[in-house]
């Protein structure tokens, strides 16, 4: 739709008359010159009388539009812009826009040639939006054909990522499964070497130990079967043997 632009100016009165419209027009906008405090914001008050019931329309930067149904009513258009300010308080201005009923011009009748002309031109148009509405039609299908293509790369796209995931998923679990195994068989090394220095070490001892009695000498008491008395002792140990007046048994080693 054609914007058709209407100007309002003001000088030093606070009223003016714009050049007039037609009945016909339609998407108008006043555009209002002159009043230096006219906020970016206004309201605008229209009507077809002066006395009549108005219709606001917000204005903005100067411009306003006017209502289509005041303009189809074929009536003078009145309009009040409303400026507010602290210094002068609430200001009115007015714009009176004249409208007029434009003659309707009758079609020509065609001769038969023109008819004819004018019935094949529209076969021609019609042809050509068919062959444009089966473009259009083939078109979309190619697309959609495309779009599915493209949906079905995609699928195969994250399913191939989908197993390169478990893929690598796995090979982590492999891996840490084999340093799991490694780290048990060095453990299970490192106790059996532990374990065969633990018992070097108490062959040792016990040799030592044996060594130790022998050079220090040492005996020791036993009881046999038939419950006498006997003892055994190294060769380097020194033992007497008897029972004093008392017959307490006496054992002095040396």
């Amino acid at each position: 739709m054609d914007i058709t632009y209407i100007r309002a100016v003001f000088g030093a009165l606070r009223s003016t008359v714009t050049k007039p419209l037609y009945k016909i027009d339609s998407g108008v906008i006043l555009q209002i010159a002159g009043i230096t405090d006219l906020p970016e914001y206004f309201n605008a008050d229209f009507a077809n009388s002066e006395k009549g019931t108005a219709t606001r329309m917000l204005g903005h930067d100067g411009e306003v539009t006017i209502p289509d149904t005041l303009l189809q009513t074929g009536l003078p258009i009145f309009c009040w812009i409303y400026v507010v300010n602290e210094t002068t308080g609430r200001t009115v201005y007015s714009v009176k826009i004249p409208v007029k009923q434009r003659s309707n011009v009758e079609d020509p009748q065609p001769t038969p040639e023109q008819a004819d002309i004018i019935t094949q031109a529209i076969n021609a148009l019609n042809q050509a939006g068919d062959n444009a509405e089966q473009a259009a039609e083939s078109a979309q299908a190619s697309a959609e054909s495309a779009a599915q293509s493209v949906a079905s790369i995609r699928g195969y796209a994250e399913d191939a990522q989908g197993y390169a995931e478990d893929a690598a998923r796995s090979a982590g679990e492999a891996a840490q499964s084999a340093q799991t195994a490694t780290n048990a068989a060095e453990s299970a090394e490192e106790s059996e070497a532990k374990s065969k220095g633990y018992a070097d070490s108490a062959k040792e001892n016990a040799d030592r130990a044996e060594m130790s009695m022998k050079n220090a000498g040492c005996f020791w008491l036993e009881v046999d079967d038939n419950d006498d008395l006997i003892y055994i002792r190294t060769d380097n140990a020194g033992v007497d043997i008897r029972t004093d007046e008392n017959d307490d048994l006496i054992v002095e080693a040396w």
